[in-house]
């Protein structure tokens, strides 16, 4: 669960431009979960992605037959290589990756194709000074994380081959990324202040957003009422009711901090460290600690300035309050 919170602060902070050298690649070779041992899917992929995938599994295609050529044959990377070629022929004779019914092995190398794709969008951007280019290769990105995000690709472990790849690629002076998730959040991070347009994409917290009421219970169990309080205010044809769920959500959140900085004795910024596993990564838990303020920050423009807000600006703003409580309390 850890790791899949952190994913998702990752996620938004991509989404909100609020890291401008943040790394969706580096991300995701970094990211540690539960991997699924046996999984087989139906895949389906729009024909632009289907050849970013094609194209990427082609240059893992090379590498795995110039490795097995200049060091004789191993096993282990015999199998890969047959994983990879059963994919690029199916492409090939076809001229498309739907309806394949693929195991763990094959849809860990379309992850690992999807990632090379995101780190060559990467390169775009450090190439570019202009922002309208950048974002554009930005929304790209989001397009490919967002499908390899889903079921079961979030619980597909990496191949083994992709780090061997990226690993001579560094060995070479070629480094196409580095994976340090210390090093994820480089840079000026960016203070959005609660703009109409601030908060974009899907709502990425709903996802994990299941166990809210019982993370609220065993700290204080008044809160559920006043969260399930906040989103009936917001759906209610009220006129007041944007104003009322975010004066509800900002009691929610501002009291879980404070009862959760109370039970463990810590700054907010100590407890930040501890839950994520960042000791040491300043700049990590200072994004997040932005980013929280921020949340609480907009939901406050919010409840004193309803009428230039739209109910969906409002959503979005509460689901970043409840990653907000995950990442507090779990």
């Amino acid at each position: 669960m850890k790791n899949s919170i952190r994913f998702q602060i990752c996620l938004k902070f991509f989404q909100e431009r609020m890291v401008p050298n943040l790394r969706m690649s580096a991300v995701i070779l970094d990211d540690k979960r539960d991997w699924l041992t046996s999984v087989r899917l139906i895949t389906q992929f729009d024909g632009e992605l289907a050849l970013r995938i094609y194209e990427e599994l082609q240059i893992l295609e090379a590498y795995l037959n110039r490795t097995l050529h200049d060091h004789g044959e191993i096993a282990a990377l015999r199998g890969d290589l047959e994983v990879v070629q059963s994919i690029t022929n199916h492409y090939r004779t076809k001229g498309h990756l739907n309806n394949e019914i693929a195991g763990r092995d094959s849809l860990s190398f379309l992850k690992a194709a999807a990632v090379l794709a995101i780190i060559n969008l990467e390169k775009k951007i450090d190439s570019t000074g202009a922002e309208r280019v950048k974002n554009n290769y930005r929304d790209e990105i989001l397009s490919i994380v967002q499908v390899f995000e889903s079921h079961p690709y979030d619980q597909i472990k990496l191949p083994s081959a992709l780090y061997d790849y990226l690993a001579d690629a560094r060995g070479s002076g070629t480094d196409p990324v580095q994976v340090d998730l210390a090093g994820l959040v480089g840079g000026d991070i960016k203070h959005r202040s609660g703009e109409a347009g601030s908060v974009q994409g899907v709502g990425v917290a709903t996802s994990i957003a299941t166990d809210i009421d019982e993370l609220l219970r065993s700290l204080d169990p008044r809160l559920i009422d006043r969260r399930r309080g906040a989103w009936q205010a917001l759906e209610s044809e009220n006129p007041d009711g944007v104003s009322q769920a975010a004066s509800s959500m900002v009691e929610v959140l501002g009291r879980v901090i404070e009862l959760a900085r109370q039970g463990a004795g810590q700054e907010l910024k100590d407890l930040l460290a501890a839950k994520l596993d960042s000791e040491g990564q300043v700049d990590w838990v200072q994004a997040t600690r932005v980013w929280i303020t921020q949340t609480k920050d907009n939901l406050q423009r919010l409840k004193h300035h309803p009428a230039a807000q739209s109910k969906e600006f409002a959503r979005r703003l509460m689901l970043a309050a409840e990653l907000v409580i995950q990442v507090v309390l779990n």
